[in-house]
Order: structure tokens, then C-alpha cells, then sequence
């Protein structure tokens, strides 16, 4: 529908789908265009009394086609909603600094590799066959298990169901018959099993660990090196933590933090956004003061501090959440903590750095708890970050999912469409299959229709998303644990600071797909 002009607002058009309202825009957003774009997210018509009505076709000469340019919140720069979300009912915005106010270049992955290899040579006297290994960009995703008990890293479904030809033991991917002889004709972990042999690659960081004990287990098997699994694990996990607790990768980061962290140029665009919407900020991190200021200092000036009104280091997280521990704080030079613990008054303080503390004790001081202050919180490990104060406190979390921008674009890609398109007529003829034959060579074809498909997000795992056609365990915590979840922060510039997000309507069960609503609604 063409709409009237109103002073120099350029012509907009909408396209209604049983699903949304799509606007589309012409040139830069106006004050008009962002209002409409609300209305049209609540899926409300512009009324014929309002002054952005509907023009009359017969009262105004035809325009020339136009050409449309993408949707003005695109689709890589979304936010994405598995709960009704309020902006302006949050009071409090809450941020975890790795991976979600910070965003590393692969060369963390590359150094995180290198160290921990190091590690196993020099201290655990491996084999010095390991050193020609290289971290590989390419191999390893987020979500995957490693089973300690077979030494295989895997994806898995929601269901716990093992995906087929994403099971590889080193760099070796298992057939189909050797992953049934594993993991019986089910394919299925139980939760039992799980917790006893699985460890998860959780987050990005665990991207190297995934890469080095896949190529540390084919080099045993290269080798014809006896060895265990569940030790092997153990080795590259203390190599990978010693990473990390020695200072190693904290000092070359900071040594050089242009070559590891990524510029950022919204981002303090939307710190301050926020907070001239009255929201109250603040950081809680694992990672200690120093290797945060580095960072932060890249990343929006060395007054980064004054962004936020609580700045919390070494918290611990996830026992953070759940325990009673006191704040304690550093100094005015930073240079040490002090003995006694943190009063209410020394909390909201721009620029105080606090250590350790406890939910309960940040609610307490704030008096955020007493008000019952609405808080959400954003961070990309799923567990650690989101799930216990969802679960703990009842905040409201956001995740942030850097592949989102990669997968997104592989969807949209012509190949994809293809392929998917192809996988609707197989399943669709798989209902009508003609003889036990026929079923037969439709299954294969799905089967390769599926290995195509995730070929296309990554060459051995496939999307961190899907799983066979069906969520992925990783997709599955997102959507359960996590009320918003964008690529990155800065999506939410494409957004008023009173935006309200609404769930997409989903199918729950199949049976609704055969009742049919061929008539809308009586007009009210």
C-alpha cells in the first residue's frame, strides 16, 4: 500500500505476510518512519483517520517503479525474541566483557593453541611430533560435545540424539556404520551418560581446546600410542586452563591489543544510548581489572569506566549467582584490594572497581533488589553467563551468538534456498513413496540433502543451530535459556530504547498443521 506524504516524508510501502508486516524505506529512517516501523511491529494499520492514511489511487498519477532496498533493520543486525521483552520496563542493563562487549579476532584462537601446546611439550613431555600442529579455523564449532569415553568430538540434537556425520575421533570423521557400533541403533545419550564422559564446547574460546584434542588424539592414533581418552582430555583441559590462569594470554593480549580485539565504533554509541535512556549499567566480568581496561580503552576511550555505574571484576560466575559472598574493592591507584568489604554508599560510584561479591550482595547495595529493578543482562556463554541468573534472580538475559552474522548469510544464500527447496519436495514425496524401493532412495537423497546443507555453514559440523533438520542441543539452550538473542550489542541501535519484542509464532506440534484458517477474523 502506497502511503500519503506527510511534510517531506519520502513514500514508504509495506508488505503484510500472514506472519509480519514487513517496511521497507526509501532513504535514511526519519522520526515518522521509526514511528511507523513500531506500529507496524505491533501489527497495527495505520487508521484512515491518521494522517499517514492510505493515498487514493485515483486521486494521484501513477509513480514510476521504484526500487526497493533491504529491509532497514536487516537481517544480520536483528534482534531475535524467545520471550516478550519490554525495553522500556528494564531498568538496568548488565554486560559480561568477553565475546559480548569485546569481540577477539582468530588470532586469539591461534595463541590460545600455541600456548596450550606448549604446555603439553614442555611440561607433560608430549610427543614432539605435536609441534608442526596448527590451530584450524575450519574444524571446530560451538556446541559440540567431546565423549571421553570414545574420543570422539560430536554434535548433538536437542533430543540427545548423535548427529550423523558429525562425529569425527581426531580429524577423522566416522561413518555411519562405525557411529551406530559406538552408539546403538538409537544414537541417543542418555543424561547420565552425558554427565559422566561429555564435556561441552561451550563458547569461543573453547574453540581451540575442540581443535587441539582432535589433532593431539589423531597423533596418537598416527602414532599407535596407547593412550585413554578420558586422560588425554584432562591433559589438554589443564593445558587450556593454564592458559588462561598463568597470565599468558591475558599479557599478549594486552601487550598488543589491536592484532586480538576488533574495533568497535558503535559501541560506546550504544552505552551512551542507553544510558540517556535512563538505564542504569554495569559490568560484571570474570576476567580481572587490567586486562578489562586494555580492552575497553581500545574499544571507547580510557573514561570507559564512567560508562557504567557498577563495574564488578573477578566475579566468578556461574557461583557468583548463587552464592553470599561480599564485594570487596581495589584502590584508588588500582593497584591493590582492600582489606574491608564494600558499604553501600562506595557501590554506585563511577570508576570504583569492585572484586568477587555475589548477586544477593550487589541487589542488597544497589538497592536494585529492594526496588525490584528490572534487569537484563547479556552475555555469550549460555551457562555460565545466562542460565543461573535466569534460573537464580529472574533476570531477563540476552545471549549473544557471533556466528548468528555467518549463518545468517548462508540461509540467505542462493545455494541454501536451493538445497532447502529441494529438501521440501523429498519430504513431501517421502509420504507418497510408491514402493519399499523408492522409500529407500528418497531417505539417501534426504540424507545427502542434509550433509549439503550443513556442509555449507561449516565443512565438518554443519550449522551450530541444526542438527538433521532438528534444533541442535546448542540451539535448544539458547532458545530455552535466553529471552533475546543478536550477533552483537550494537544491533540494538536499530531499536528505540522502548521497543517491545514479541516471539515469532511457532508450530508447537504437527497436528496444527492441518487445521486450515481460510477465513480471518469478523472486523470488531
Amino acid at each position: 500500500a502506497t502511503l500519503s506524504r506527510v511534510s517531506n516524508t519520502p513514500y514508504l510501502y509495506i508488505r503484510y505476510s500472514t506472519l509480519r508486516y514487513e517496511l521497507w524505506k526509501l532513504e535514511s529512517p526519519t522520526p515518522i518512519m521509526r514511528q511507523l516501523g513500531r506500529w507496524v511491529s505491533f501489527g497495527r494499520w495505520v487508521s484512515s483517520a491518521s494522517p499517514l492514511r492510505r493515498a487514493s489511487s485515483s486521486s494521484r498519477a501513477p509513480r514510476p517503479p521504484l526500487e526497493r532496498t533491504p529491509s532497514f533493520r536487516a537481517a544480520s543486525r536483528q534482534v531475535f525474541a524467545n520471550a516478550e521483552v519490554n525495553l522500556e520496563a528494564v531498568e538496568v542493563f548488565g554486560f559480561d566483557y568477553d565475546y559480548t562487549l569485546a569481540t577477539y579476532s582468530s588470532t586469539l584462537q591461534h595463541l590460545i593453541y600455541d600456548t596450550a601446546k606448549g604446555y603439553l611439550l614442555d611440561r607433560l613431555a608430549y610427543p614432539d611430533a605435536l609441534q608442526s600442529a596448527r590451530y584450524d579455523p575450519t574444524f571446530c564449532i560451538r556446541g559440540l560435545v567431546f565423549d571421553r569415553l570414545n574420543g570422539t568430538l560430536l554434535k548433538l540434537s536437542h533430543r540427545q540424539i548423535v548427529t550423523p556425520g558429525a562425529v569425527f575421533r581426531g580429524r577423522r570423521r566416522l561413518t555411519d556404520a562405525e557411529v551406530v557400533e559406538l552408539y546403538t541403533n538409537t544414537l541417543h545419550l542418555p543424561h547420565s551418560y552425558i554427565r559422566k564422559y561429555c564435556s561441552p564446547v561451550p563458547d569461543m574460546f573453547a574453540l581451540a581446546e575442540g581443535c587441539l584434542l582432535s589433532d593431539v588424539m589423531q597423533l596418537a592414533d598416527d602414532l599407535g600410542i596407547p593412550h585413554d581418552p578420558y586422560w588425554i582430555h584432562q591433559d589438554v583441559r589443564k593445558a587450556v586452563e593454564h592458559t588462561h590462569i598463568s597470565g599468558a594470554m591475558h599479557g599478549a593480549i594486552k601487550a598488543d591489543v589491536a592484532q586480538y580485539i576488533r574495533p568497535n565504533p558503535d559501541l560506546r554509541k550504544f552505552l551512551e544510548c542507553a544510558a540517556g535512556a535512563n538505564k542504569r549499567l554495569f559490568l560484571l566480568t570474570n576476567s580481572p581489572l587490567d586486562f578489562v581496561e586494555a580492552g575497553m580503552t581500545f574499544l571507547v576511550g580510557s573514561d570507559w569506566m564512567d560508562l557504567f555505574d557498577v563495574s564488578i571484576f573477578e566475579a566468578g560466575k556461574p557461583r557468583w549467582f548463587s552464592g553470599e559472598k561480599p564485594f570487596r574493592s581495589l584502590d584508588a591507584t588500582r593497584s591493590f584490594v582492600k582489606w574491608g568489604t564494600v558499604q553501600p554508599d562506595d557501590v554506585l560510584v563511577k570508576g570504583r572497581a569492585l572484586v568477587g561479591g555475589s548477586v544477593q550482595e550487589l541487589l542488597r547495595l544497589t538497592g536494585w533488589g529492594k526496588e525490584g529493578a528490572r534487569v537484563l543482562y547479556f552475555g555469550d556463554h549460555v551457562f555460565a553467563d545466562l542460565a543461573e541468573p535466569a534460573r537464580q534472580t529472574g533476570w531477563t538475559t540476552g545471549a549473544i551468538v557471533r556466528e548468528l552474522e555467518h549463518e545468517i548469510k548462508v540461509l540467505r544464500s542462493p545455494r541454501y534456498v536451493e538445497l532447502h527447496r529441494r529438501g521440501e519436495e523429498i519430504d513431501k514425496m517421502l509420504n507418497s513413496a510408491l514402493s519399499r524401493a523408492h522409500l529407500e532412495e528418497l531417505d539417501a537423497q534426504r540424507r545427502h540433502n542434509f550433509r549439503e546443507k550443513g556442509e555449507l555453514f561449516n565443512p565438518n559440523f554443519g550449522s551450530i543451530f541444526n542438527s538433521r533438520g532438528d534444533a541442535s542441543s546448542f540451539a535448544f539452550n539458547v532458545r530455552r535459556i535466553s529471552d533475546l538473542y543478536c550477533s552483537r550489542l550494537e544491533n540494538f541501535l536499530e531499536y528505540p530504547m522502548d521497543y517491545r519484542f514479541y516471539p515469532q509464532r511457532a508450530t508447537h506440534m504437527p497436528h496444527t498443521q492441518a487445521l486450515e484458517y481460510s477465513k480471518p477474523p469478523p472486523p470488531t
